[in-house]
C-alpha cells in the first residue's frame, strides 16, 4: 500500500459519516491486505484499493502488530506426529550412536531430536528351498548367509524393476 495512514494487516471500519457504502460493508470490520475483497457484489475493488482511494472514509480499529500479522507455524514434527497418531512406528536418531536409529513407542517430540517413520524393509520372495539351495554349498556360515542375502536383494531388484 502506498497510503501511509494504513498498512497491510490493519483492521479498519468505515466511518458513520462516510457516504456511498452499503450497510453490509459499513457494519463490518475489514483487514487490509492483498486479495481481501469487500463482502458485496456491488464492488470489485479490494479493501486495500478502497482504503487507498478513500482514506478519510475509514477509521483504524486495530493496528497490525505481532498478534495480527503473525501466522501460526506448525510444530516442527507435525507431519510425523500425524503419521504416529495414525499408527506409524516412529524412530529417533541417537546422536551418540554414530547414526543409528531406534524405535520409540511414545516420542516426546523434542525440537532438537531427529525423528522418522520406521522404513518398510522388503522381504524376500525366495522359498525356503531356494534359500537352502543357496546356503548349502557355502564353505562357512558367514559366506552362506551373505550368499542368501545377496540373492534376496537381487531377487527384490528384479521383481521391482529397480
Amino acid at each position: 500500500m502506498n497510503n501511509s495512514k494504513f498498512k497491510d494487516g490493519d483492521v479498519v471500519k468505515i466511518k458513520p459519516t462516510a457516504c456511498g457504502w452499503g450497510e453490509e460493508v459499513r457494519d463490518a470490520l475489514h483487514i487490509i491486505g492483498p486479495g481481501k475483497m469487500y463482502p458485496t457484489a456491488t464492488t470489485s475493488q479490494s479493501i486495500s484499493e478502497c482504503v487507498e482511494e478513500y482514506p478519510d472514509d475509514f477509521d483504524l480499529v486495530a493496528s497490525a502488530g505481532p498478534k495480527l500479522s503473525k501466522i501460526p507455524q506448525p510444530h516442527k514434527h507435525a507431519e510425523l506426529i500425524k503419521k504416529w497418531a495414525d499408527g506409524a512406528k516412529i524412530q529417533y536418531l541417537e546422536s551418540d550412536s554414530e547414526g543409528s536409529w531406534f524405535n520409540i513407542a511414545k516420542p516426546s517430540w523434542d525440537l532438537g531430536t531427529v525423528y522418522r517413520v520406521e522404513p518398510e524393509y522388503p522381504e524376500t520372495t525366495l522359498s525356503h528351498v531356494d534359500l537352502h539351495d543357496i546356503y548349502r554349498p557355502a564353505s562357512t556360515m558367514t559366506i552362506g548367509l551373505k550368499a542368501v542375502a545377496d540373492e534376496a536383494i537381487k531377487q527384490y531388484i528384479i521383481e521391482n524393476n529397480l
